[in-house]
């Protein structure tokens, strides 16, 4: 991240761009936001190193070619919708009570590192959401399907930023491979279960109806995998490899932006005492759940958030592939 860090300051004094060698490979670094418009919509293809994280997500969206993630992403952009991201309210609301009571141990224990509550609090939160079940990590930190996913996520990340480690005719060899092939066996083995078993569900909801019986299965709100079952071609593959994205994806990211956010909070505690007293204007001395119409008066809050989240991005870095030439300026 330093790394990072000296390119990004490095483009911003030499008119938004600077350029740097990776081993063979040639990246130019991009700091002005009118130039990164232009190469995010022209160049649609990821980097061959964002191509790392396929080991673990195969075709799954965010790391697939162009040809495969855009017909996807229609389907799974309708699924992201307000209905259905309200019906998870109560969700997020459940865990973050949980998440509540395990703050609460910490009083007067000193200085902490949150981290570890907020990556336990996402996985239970998409995991119930994304593919409805509950995995209860909150409960147990040391759950198998976390600590798979943080194996995989460390060893991949160590593995994009060395690059000896690209070529998988040496990676194969490693110990390194070895452990992250049986996580990644782990979790795509949980997954598959998971599909299969919200499958069966789905094929007998749609024979119950056909008969005019009632199927009394899984109740309650429909997670997005059980939405994609009923309202998409997706085969089992598919939704595994998009299952493993949502969770990856939604439990890394807002781990981060949850933890960068409360740090903020905590050495700005004029802005901490603003955000409480807009929490007590809303739910005054009540201990009631939260509801999806509580989240539009919480504006101040909001700001907070946004304002984390463009200090310290979950995603700082985003790689494309530069496979013509691109006029960046028009000449004079």
């Amino acid at each position: 991240m330093r790394a990072f860090q000296i390119l990004g300051r490095d483009a911003f004094n030499r008119d938004g761009m600077t350029s740097v060698w990776h081993a063979n490979r040639f990246f130019t670094v991009v700091a002005d936001p009118i130039i990164a418009d232009v190469i995010l919509k022209s160049c649609l293809e990821k980097d061959d190193i964002m191509k790392l994280a396929q080991l673990l997500t195969d075709n799954g969206s965010i790391f697939a070619a162009v040809s495969i993630w855009r017909p996807r992403r229609k389907i799974l952009a309708s699924h992201f919708n307000t209905k259905i991201l309200n019906d998870f309210v109560s969700v997020f609301s459940k865990q973050s009570e949980i998440l509540i009571t395990k703050l609460k141990e910490t009083l007067d224990r000193g200085s902490f590192s949150v981290w570890n509550y907020f990556t336990t609090y996402t996985m239970d939160a998409v995991c119930e959401t994304s593919l409805g079940v509950q995995v209860k990590s909150q409960h147990n930190p040391d759950q198998p399907f976390l600590k798979a996913f943080e194996e995989c996520c460390d060893l991949g990340s160590a593995r994009m930023v060395q690059p000896w480690l690209h070529s998988m005719t040496v990676y194969r060899h490693l110990p390194q491979y070895k452990r992250y092939m049986k996580n990644k066996y782990f979790i795509c083995d949980f997954i598959k279960k998971i599909v299969q078993s919200k499958r069966k569900d789905n094929e007998l909801h749609q024979i119950s109806d056909m008969n005019g019986d009632q199927y009394t299965g899984s109740d309650g709100v429909k997670s997005l995998l059980e939405l994609l079952i009923k309202n998409s071609n997706f085969t089992d593959k598919e939704l595994q490899e998009e299952s493993v994205i949502m969770v990856l994806a939604g439990t890394d990211t807002t781990a981060v932006a949850a933890s960068f956010t409360a740090l903020m909070l905590s050495q700005h505690l004029d802005v901490q005492d603003k955000v409480y007293e807009e929490l007590r204007e809303v739910f005054g001395d009540s201990n009631r759940a939260v509801e999806p119409d509580d989240l539009s008066q919480l504006k101040y809050l909001d700001a907070v958030v946004r304002e984390s989240l463009r200090l310290y991005p979950p995603v700082p870095v985003i790689t494309r592939k530069v496979e013509r030439d691109v006029a960046l300026r028009k000449c004079n």
